[in-house]
C-alpha cells in the first residue's frame, strides 16, 4: 500500500510538472506568435500610412506647406517595424486599457533637393555632426525662399519650423475638426460602436526636433486616442562631407550605391539646450541609411528588435522618458546586429535562442551604462548616453538586473494581444478615411456632370 501511495504521489507530482511546464512554455510561444502576428498588422499599416503621407502635400490647405515642401515620406519607428513597441510606454492617459493608445507618425518633409559644394557647409567646432548652412548656396527662385529672414548669412531652421506650425492652428485646425468628428460619427456607427459623444481638438506644436500635427480624440469625454504627424525638416544634400566618408569606410552593412550619394541636413535644437526651440541648428542625418539598414533585416531580426524595444519601452522608459529615448535602443542594435547574423533558418525561429538574443542585447546596454558612454553608430565621436547621469544610469542598471532574471515575464500576452488589435482597430480607421475619400470623389465627379 506504502509503494503505490508513493507512487501515486509521484505520479501527480510529475503530472503537476509536466502540465506547469507545457503552460509556462505555451504563454512564451503564443506570446512571440501574438508578436509575429503584430509584426504583420504593422506591415500592413504601414502601406496605409505610406500611402496617407504622400498625399499629405497635395491635400494640404496650408500655402506655405505646398509651397514649402518637395516630397514628404515615412520614416522612424512605422517604417522600420518596431511601431507596436511604443504602445508599451508608460500608460497614465487611457483608463482601462493595457497599452499606450498614441499614434507617433515620423515624417521627414523635404524642402528642397541640392547639389553643393564644400563652401556652402560649415561645420560648428566642438559639436560633431552639426553644421550651419549658407544661404546664399539656396537658389534664388525657390518660392519658398522669400518667407525666411536673412539677418545673417547662415539659414536660421528655428524660422522653417515655426512657420509650418503656425500653418496648422487657426481657422485650418478648427475645419480640421469639424471635419474629423464628422467622419468619426461616421466610422463608430459603421462599426457598431457606441457611444455618447465625440471631441477633436486640432493643434499644431514645435517640439525639439519636428513640427507636430496633433489630433487629440475624446470619445465620451474620455481619450480615446492621440494622433500625431511628426515633421522632421530637411534638406536632401547631393554632397558626401567627411563624416559620412569615415562612416563609410567603418561600416560592414552592405549599402545600396544609390543611398550613399546623399544625406540629409536636419533642423534640430542643440543638445545643450534641447529645450529650447530657438537653439535650433543643421545637424546630419543618415536617417536614409539607417531605415535601409533596419528594413534590411531578417524576419528574425526584426522580431528580437521589437522584443528589445518593447521591453525597453516598458520597463525603463518611465524613469526618464526625455532621456532614455528609442535612440539608445537603437543604437545598441546598430552595433551589436553587425556581428550577429540572424536568419530565418529553424535554428533561428527557435523560440530560446529569440530570447537568448534579447538577453544579449540588455546586457550590451548594462555594460554602455556602466562606462556611461555609447558610441553614435554613425558619429562615433558622439555619446549618445551623454545627457544621462549617475543617478538615472544607476536606476537602469538595476532595472535591468531585476527584469533579466526572466526577460519572458516582463510583456504579458494579453497585452501584446491588444496591441495588436489596437493596430486593427486603427487599420479600421483608415479604410473608413479611405471609403469616405472616395464617396466624396464620386459626389464631384456626378456633380460636375
Amino acid at each position: 500500500m506504502e509503494v503505490l501511495t508513493i507512487q501515486r504521489i509521484l505520479f501527480v507530482f510529475v503530472f503537476c510538472f509536466q502540465v506547469e511546464f507545457l503552460t509556462k512554455n505555451s504563454g512564451i510561444k503564443s506570446q512571440l506568435e501574438e508578436f509575429r502576428r503584430a509584426q504583420k498588422r504593422e506591415e500592413t499599416l504601414k502601406e496605409k500610412i505610406t500611402t496617407l503621407v504622400s498625399k499629405i502635400k497635395q491635400d494640404s490647405q496650408s500655402n506655405f506647406m505646398v509651397r514649402i515642401l518637395g516630397e514628404i515620406l515615412l520614416t522612424g519607428s512605422l517604417n522600420q517595424g518596431t511601431f507596436i513597441a511604443s504602445l508599451f510606454k508608460e500608460n497614465l492617459k487611457y483608463k482601462g486599457s493595457l497599452i499606450n493608445r498614441d499614434i507617433d507618425i515620423d515624417c521627414k518633409a523635404i524642402a528642397i533637393d541640392l547639389r553643393l559644394n564644400q563652401n556652402c557647409l560649415k561645420d560648428i567646432n566642438g559639436k560633431p555632426g552639426y553644421v550651419e548652412l549658407l544661404t546664399n548656396c539656396i537658389p534664388e527662385e525657390e518660392v519658398w525662399y522669400r518667407y525666411f529672414e536673412k539677418e545673417t548669412k547662415y539659414l536660421q531652421p528655428v524660422l522653417f519650423k515655426n512657420k509650418v506650425s503656425n500653418s496648422f492652428n487657426g481657422p485650418s485646425s478648427n475645419a480640421k475638426e469639424r471635419v474629423s468628428i464628422v467622419f468619426l460619427h461616421y466610422h463608430f456607427l459603421k462599426r457598431g460602436i457606441i457611444f455618447k459623444s465625440i471631441n477633436v481638438k486640432v493643434s499644431g506644436k514645435t517640439s525639439k526636433a519636428t513640427v507636430k500635427h496633433i489630433f487629440e480624440i475624446q470619445k465620451d469625454e474620455k481619450l480615446y486616442m492621440n494622433f500625431e504627424i511628426d515633421y522632421a525638416f530637411m534638406f536632401k544634400i547631393f554632397f558626401r562631407p567627411n563624416i559620412m566618408s569615415n562612416f563609410l569606410k567603418r561600416t560592414r552593412y552592405n549599402l545600396s550605391e544609390e543611398i550613399i550619394q546623399y544625406i540629409y541636413v536636419l533642423a534640430k535644437t542643440s543638445r545643450e539646450q534641447k529645450h529650447n526651440i530657438n537653439t535650433t541648428e543643421w545637424t546630419y542625418s543618415f536617417s536614409h541609411i539607417e531605415n535601409f539598414i533596419l528594413n534590411s533585416f531578417s524576419d528574425t531580426q526584426k522580431l528580437v528588435y521589437v522584443i528589445f524595444k518593447s521591453i525597453f519601452n516598458k520597463s525603463l522608459k518611465h524613469l526618464d522618458e526625455d532621456k532614455l529615448t528609442s535612440y539608445i535602443v537603437k543604437t545598441i542594435i546598430l552595433w551589436r546586429f553587425e556581428d550577429i547574423e540572424l536568419d530565418d533558418s529553424d535554428d533561428w525561429l527557435n523560440d530560446t535562442r529569440i530570447w537568448e538574443t534579447a538577453d544579449i542585447l540588455f546586457k550590451d546596454l548594462i555594460v554602455s551604462f556602466d562606462r556611461g558612454f555609447l558610441k553614435h553608430y554613425f558619429i562615433p565621436e558622439v555619446n549618445v548616453l551623454q545627457r544621462l547621469d549617475t543617478d538615472l544610469r544607476d536606476s537602469c542598471r538595476r532595472r535591468i538586473k531585476e527584469i533579466g532574471k526572466d526577460l519572458k515575464k516582463v510583456l504579458l500576452t494579453n497585452e501584446v494581444a491588444e496591441a495588436r488589435n489596437f493596430l486593427e482597430e486603427v487599420m479600421h480607421l483608415l479604410h473608413d478615411r479611405e471609403h469616405i475619400l472616395q464617396l466624396e470623389k464620386l459626389k464631384s465627379s456626378m456633380l460636375k456632370h
